[in-house]
């Protein structure tokens, strides 16, 4: 085996110390023994052993003199009693160093007895109060790929803390290369140890970052203060690979200005060579689209950035990628546009599946880029996978025989491209099925142009998925919060959770709290209703009971619906956590709790962490939103058109009603009073004539007490009844909704809305320049009347005449109704009009 001589150790020992560096030898025990096992004859936890030990402790503290501790690991075995005591007591006492040891054990609670210093591994380690612990939980670089997992390194924090304190002392970049690589070069190369370790070290050194990795994933931003920190410290370092560290086996190369559209996933029913519709769209000229109709159900098509993108990242639950519920048997897609000023070759780095450097796998068959069946496509035409050296074969970890050879792109020359002069087409599809068919579920991708020797970015290119040469154009995706509904239109929604177990607010019925279930139905379909007190807020109405979710609850308690609309209604906010949202409404604030029965509370605001604030870090508070259904409400066409003007002659009636509420009718309180909506409207207070001024308009006259509607009122207050006939009177225009009209008074601008119930209902002056200047409302549906006639009364004055020959093609009829042929001497009733013959 390989191994470093002392005098090489006390050189590398030297050779730090001379830079400010620490060296912390660390001789693993009782665990990674089988070959002390081997050599030696006897176990580590023997008293041949532990003796052994003692000798080999005291060698590491000889040739490592500088070093303040000895780390002597103690994980992934069980531990026999009184072995670490005696291991600790030997280093502190007789060495006297301090002791390291990892966190978590297998068997063992590790304390200040048997430790001065812990370095927590995997998300079971968790910092012991009064030691100081090193992060090095997710920062295993043997998993790593070499674009995304820096990102996530560089954008977290180190456990959960911005600056250290005495019990978080910092971060260790591990490289665990268990599985036989070809050159130590391949090592350094194939786990973009330069890139990760000065990522981490920054961190180390400067605190920062905004979230832990938990919270925060590998996706880099497209845009924000952490893509403004991550792309400056991409460019510090470039610099440096092409300074200091000219020569260095570096793949990393800028990723920083890389944009794609990455589709939500298509259903593929286990079948990657399933195609939909994105297949089609590529094989067109025209730009991609950014939603895609699939058997009913819309695919957006989101922005993305960087040069490698996990779909599912390999601690997915606990690390994320870019979507939130990845799944086997799904198929998602990717594309770009690259603009090259000149025709010319390039490189390209394709990767579809990172080969841990720990661990047993399977190889890629012949002929595929993956085993998941992933395709490339570069201005159509398919780009071949490489021609792999042990294709489809079972490498084990810990072999001296068999390893990895050219499986990542870190280990063999880049794929030789050409780019037309303008724009080229780079267009993915990722099919996921049976986890991938290999020993660990990663999904991703990594694509990046280089100059033909792989050694740098193509320089001078642009990066585009909506083909423009803006790179940080406005992106046209829809924005991820939820639209407003109206009463014209209904945008459905489900919201739920992903950082905290995807867990959905369903409704349970009037009263009850809100249920997180994991399984959405209609009763955890919700739309956001624009108030009309506060145009930032909303209503969140249930689409399977009508039930409001309402912030009247105390805090720390679940929240509850309500049947009736309440006092306040809800915003939302940008999360820490680019795409999600946190709910909030005054010192209200959505959590999805983590125990039973899973009811989301009202926390969040005015927490410990963030006084007087909301938590937009918790992961129960961050929200993401998804359209499942549009539900356009048309008003059902009414029978009858425009009302027949009245005159002094005949009064025709009617009861009118607006579209957005068919069943309120405006009624009169009285003089002086706004005009009002009642859902009774039996009486004749609900009626009213339109009467003829005969200069095109028309006064609205009430049936009950003969007040009219005034056109006078300022715009957005109340339509009151006047007594004395207004100076301007109204007119009809068509809708161009059938069977509808606005009213409009054009001496005023007024034109007549029907309110909601915040404003009581009440008829408003409301809609002419609302939307465009100078220009009437014709497309909301509070301004949509139509009528429903009443009654029809002839007002001409009944008179009382003498029966003459002249009269005689009358009709006459007695007073009890009955026709009189030839009438004598009486009172008679003329079936003409209202006279009455004698």
């Amino acid at each position: 085996g390989q191994y470093y001589t002392q005098e090489q150790c006390k050189e590398v020992e030297a050779y730090a110390a001379e830079r400010g560096i620490t060296v912390i030898p660390e001789i693993d025990m009782p665990g990674h023994s089988d070959v002390f096992k081997n050599a030696m004859g006897f176990d580590m936890q023997t008293d041949e052993g532990k003796k052994a030990l003692k000798v080999i402790l005291k060698e590491a503290a000889e040739v490592f003199p500088k070093a303040p501790y000895i780390h002597i690991g103690g994980d992934e075995v069980t531990i026999k009693d009184g072995f670490l005591e005696e291991m600790t007591a030997f280093v502190r006492n007789t060495l006297g160093r301090k002791v390291v040891l990892w966190n978590k054990l297998n068997n063992k609670a590790v304390t200040k007895d048997i430790a001065d210093m812990t370095q927590m591994w995997a998300t079971s380690g968790t910092a012991v109060k009064g030691l100081p612990n090193i992060d090095c939980r997710y920062n295993y670089v043997n998993h790593f790929d070499v674009y995304a997992d820096l990102v996530g390194i560089y954008k977290s924090n180190i456990y959960y803390a911005d600056k250290g304190n005495p019990d978080i002392a910092g971060t260790i970049s591990a490289a665990w290369n268990d599985t036989k690589v070809a050159t130590e070069d391949d090592i350094i190369r194939q786990n973009n140890q330069y890139a990760n370790v000065l990522a981490s070290a920054e961190r180390g050194w400067i605190g920062g970052g905004k979230q832990y990795i938990e919270a925060g994933g590998t996706r880099l931003p497209n845009t924000g203060e952490e893509y403004e920190e991550f792309a400056d410290f991409e460019r510090r370092f470039l610099f440096h690979k092409a300074h200091s560290l000219q020569g260095a086996p570096i793949p990393y190369v800028k990723q920083s200005n890389i944009r794609w559209r990455l589709t939500e996933p298509f259903p593929n029913d286990g079948d990657a060579a399933k195609a939909f519709p994105p297949e089609e769209a590529a094989k067109l000229d025209a730009v991609m689209p950014t939603t895609y109709s699939y058997n009913g159900t819309d695919y957006a098509a989101k922005q993305v950035t960087g040069g490698g993108v996990y779909l599912r990242h390999i601690w997915h639950g606990t690390v994320r990628g870019v979507l939130n519920n990845p799944a086997n048997n799904q198929t998602c897609y990717a594309w770009t546009y690259v603009y090259s000023p000149v025709a010319q070759d390039a490189g390209a780095q394709i990767e579809f599946y990172t080969y841990s450097r720990s661990g047993s796998d399977k190889m890629p068959p012949a002929g595929k880029w993956d085993r998941r069946g992933s395709q490339v496509w570069l201005n159509g035409q398919e780009i071949a996978a490489p021609t792999w050296q042990q294709p489809d074969k079972d490498i084990p970890q810990d072999n001296t025989t068999l390893g990895l050879t050219n499986e990542n792109f870190t280990a063999r020359p880049v794929v030789k491209v050409h780019l037309n002069e303008g724009w080229n087409k780079v267009f993915l599809k990722l099919p996921h099925a049976n986890s991938g068919g290999t020993a660990r579920d990663k999904w991703q991708y990594t694509f990046v142009l280089t100059d033909t020797e792989g050694n740098n970015a193509l320089e001078g290119i642009t990066y585009s998925p909506d083909r423009t040469l803006d790179p940080f154009a406005k992106d046209p995706t829809p924005d991820p919060r939820p639209k407003a509904s109206n009463d014209s239109i209904a945008y459905w929604y489900q919201f739920n959770t992903p950082l905290r177990g995807n867990r959905y607010p369903t409704s349970q019925g009037a009263g009850q709290p809100i249920a997180g279930n994991t399984t959405a139905t209609k009763a955890s379909q919700w739309k956001f209703v624009a108030r009309t007190d506060n145009a930032n807020s909303f209503d969140i109405i249930n689409r399977a009971d009508s039930t409001y979710i309402s912030p009247a609850s105390a805090n720390n308690t679940a929240l509850k619906t309500a049947k009736e609309q309440p006092t306040a209604g809800w915003q939302i906010k940008e999360a820490d956590t680019e795409g999600y949202f946190i709910i909030f409404s005054g010192t209200s604030q959505f959590n999805q709790t983590t125990f039973s029965p899973f009811s989301v509370y009202n926390w969040g605001y005015n927490t410990n962490v963030k006084p007087n604030d909301y938590r937009t870090d918790d992961a129960g508070c961050q929200y993401s939103f998804k359209l499942v259904n549009t539900e356009l409400i048309t008003p059902e066409p009414q029978p009858n058109g425009s009302p027949t003007l009245s005159n002094a002659t005949t009064s025709h009636y009617y009861k009118f009603s607006s579209a957005r509420f068919p069943n309120y009718y405006p009624t009169s309180l009285g003089e002086g009073q706004p005009v009002t909506s009642r859902t009774d409207a039996s009486t004749q207070a609900s009626e009213w004539k339109f009467v003829d001024r005969t200069d095109g308009t028309f006064d609205i006259v009430n049936r009950h007490d003969g007040l009219y509607i005034s056109p006078a009122s300022s715009n957005n207050t109340a339509l009151n009844a006047v007594a004395a006939q207004p100076e301007a009177g109204w007119k009809l225009l068509d809708s161009g909704q059938s069977g509808y009209f606005i009213f409009v008074s054009d001496a005023n601008h007024a034109e007549i809305n029907q309110t909601k119930s915040g404003e009581g209902y009440k008829l408003y002056n409301w809609g002419y320049g609302s939307k465009t200047a100078g220009e009437y409302r014709f497309d909301d549906n509070g301004c949509w009347f139509s009528f429903s006639p009443t009654e029809t009364v002839d007002n001409t004055a009944t008179s009382i005449g003498t029966i003459s020959t002249a009269t005689a093609p009358e009709q006459w009829y007695d007073l009890s109704g009955r026709r009189v042929a030839r009438p004598t001497k009486g009172l008679y009733i003329s079936s003409k009009g209202r006279k009455v013959g004698r």
